[in-house]
């Protein structure tokens, strides 16, 4: 009876947790692994890595969780195809650094304006190329860390990019080895760095904290499901989510888990829905993580896109609080709130932004018919809605 029981259970927890991931619409192009991927506003920006045969790639795809839909946007320049890139945004732009061609490892660092539906070079890292390497912002910054060259295959260097003078500086070296193929993300104040191999090809599996005051690591926590590479890692609210990728025994994953800032401690939410993958890129919107393409244990690359409906620790304004009128508009919409409007963004479905203002009052008579997404911070918070143009 006991066994019966204990395998009623264990069924149990596998059915909760298949609950948890819903596929959605498959990435729209070739399949792939070691993409990239920024999130600006509302929609995120996918594309890069590479397609079977090794060929690498350029194109990238707008994601919007409103409609769930992929939209096609301006691939990276012809010669400009790439693996192991990485990617982060800032103030309404998106950036693509570095990563390996058929040209070797590259430097340079790539600007997307979603008003223009643009890329511009920037500011190239003064150094030699890197690849696979991890990236997150704080404040004004981007950090560039660790990766991979044509002399060491496991880097401790951080790079900083200061977005407002289109600069480079070097920081202090990771205190612990060496580190490719990590996963990192942030919040206002601290970077997370977790995973990825050190020059012996052995996986890590400490969580390591970056504070730019001081630019100084701390170890935070053990990962309980012990090292591995070709993870991801998102933040919502106080929990950092992270899962997926390879360890040393060529064991494939598709488990997430949180782990909490405020208390430091780990929970796996789910296990065994999904094939085992790595290389995927992923990204959050509306409180949800997204993993799209990758890489499984068959060594087949996937176009697969699966979302996770996490649960934030983020407290959002009240709907009673925000109110926009009229919707539909035909000439204007006001946005009202008792807390103060920081920022309003427009954006098409497709990811285009259509403008950025603090105004209450945004025109409407020029554009053209259809949905939009309102992304705006009022009272420190972040609000989406959606809404249509009529003329």
């Amino acid at each position: 009876m006991k066994t019966i029981l204990l395998s009623f259970f264990i069924l149990l927890v596998k059915f909760i947790f298949a609950q948890n991931w819903t596929q959605q619409l498959d990435y729209p192009s070739t399949e792939r692994d070691d993409g990239c991927s920024f999130t600006i506003g509302p929609i995120s920006y996918c594309g890069s890595g590479l397609a079977p045969w090794f060929s690498p790639l350029a194109d990238f795809y707008a994601y919007n969780s409103f409609d769930s839909n992929w939209y096609p946007i301006q691939s990276l320049p012809a010669g400009k195809e790439r693996q192991y890139a990485t990617a982060f945004s800032h103030d309404s732009k998106g950036y693509v650094f570095g990563g390996v061609s058929s040209n070797g490892y590259l430097n340079d660092l790539w600007q997307f304006d979603p008003a223009l539906n643009q890329w511009d070079s920037i500011s190239s890292l003064p150094s030699e190329g890197i690849s696979g390497a991890s990236s997150f912002v704080i404040g004004d910054t981007a950090y560039i860390i660790g990766g991979k060259n044509s002399t060491s295959d496991a880097l401790s260097t951080v790079w900083a990019y200061a977005f407002a003078t289109n600069t480079w500086e070097q920081k202090n070296d990771l205190p612990f080895n060496g580190i490719w193929r990590s996963s990192a993300t942030s919040n206002d104040t601290n970077g997370f760095v977790l995973f990825g191999k050190d020059e012996s090809n052995v996986s890590d599996s400490v969580l390591h904290q970056y504070n730019p005051t001081s630019d100084s690591w701390t170890n935070l926590s053990t990962f309980p499901s012990g090292g591995r590479s070709y993870g991801m890692m998102q933040l919502i609210g106080s929990l950092l989510y992270t899962g997926f990728g390879t360890n040393d025994q060529g064991q494939y994953f598709d488990d997430l888990w949180s782990f909490s800032l405020s208390s430091n401690n780990w929970v796996q939410l789910s296990n065994g829905q999904l094939s085992g993958r790595k290389g995927g890129m992923s990204f959050v919107q509306n409180n949800a993580i997204f993993y799209t393409t990758g890489i499984n244990e068959s060594n087949t690359r996937l176009n697969e896109t699966w979302k996770f409906q996490a649960q934030s620790s983020v407290v959002a304004i009240n709907d009673e609080n925000v109110t926009i009128y009229p919707n539909p508009a035909n000439n204007s919409i006001t946005i009202d709130s008792p807390s103060l409007i920081e920022k309003i963004e427009l954006y098409s479905t497709d990811g285009k932004l259509q403008l950025s203002t603090n105004e209450k009052t945004i025109i409407t008579q020029k554009m053209n018919t259809g949905f939009y997404i309102l992304h705006m911070l009022i009272g420190g918070k972040e609000v989406i809605r959606k809404v249509q143009i009529l003329h």
